[in-house]
């Protein structure tokens, strides 16, 4: 989901605890997420660990709930500041974030092509330190989102997703909240559009901002069952 970095990424399925199946995902990366981590500069690699939780509800239907932890440092160290030409080590400075997502998604047997509906809920943390004027600050911030997709034929997939979110910066509690309804077109394996459209609300303001998007996916190359 964006947050993308060089690392290495272990799954592990682990004796059943409380769900049908347990999966354990550990990743260790080297923090290049400027928004949470240090960016572009050397840092102490990051940590994630997520637990996916699986139940099989009927035999159409089945249920997931994960639960998710990231850990790193933001700050700066081991730079050459062009503005005082000196390396620069900035103090320790973290990032963390929590999160817990829920997938339910109903598919009928002999129908997979034509029918289906997925209700997809994912709720963040964030807690980051910062530098302030006096030392330390911190950021403390909630987002979220939940969409329903529905499969009404071989092609076509309706949507509609809601977000809302605080804004991520010290002092404020600025909030955002958007309705996105969306439809999706699956023209083959290996291609689909969706063209939405967004109306953004936010904390002083009125009216909406009013935006579009429209976005093609495609792959190219051998198909991976064919032998070339």
């Amino acid at each position: 989901h964006g947050l993308v970095g060089t690392g290495l990424s272990m799954k592990i399925m682990i004796p059943k605890l409380w769900a049908h199946a347990e999966e354990l995902t550990i990743e260790v990366t080297n923090g290049e997420n400027e928004k949470l981590f240090s960016g572009e500069y050397f840092s102490i690699p990051t940590v994630l660990a997520h637990l996916k939780n699986y139940w099989d509800l009927s035999s159409s239907t089945y249920l997931e709930l994960g639960l998710t932890g990231v850990w790193g440092l933001n700050n700066q160290w081991g730079f050459v500041d062009d503005s005082i030409g000196q390396l620069v080590n900035e103090g320790y400075r973290h990032t963390a974030v929590a999160g817990a997502d829920l997938n339910l998604v109903w598919i009928p047997m002999g129908m997979e092509k034509y029918r289906g509906v997925t209700w997809r809920t994912e709720f963040l943390y964030l807690h980051k330190q910062v530098e302030g004027s006096g030392g330390l600050d911190r950021i403390d911030a909630f987002a979220g989102y939940t969409y329903l997709d529905v499969r009404t034929g071989p092609y076509v997939i309706l949507g509609a997703r809601f977000d809302i979110g605080q804004i991520p910066e010290v002092g404020t509690h600025d909030w955002f909240w958007q309705v996105s309804p969306y439809i999706t077109i699956w023209q083959s394996h290996f291609a689909f559009f969706r063209l939405q459209y967004n109306a953004t609300w936010e904390s002083g303001r009125r009216d909406p901002i009013h935006s579009a998007m429209f976005q093609t996916v495609f792959a190219a190359g051998p198909h991976k069952h064919e032998k070339y």
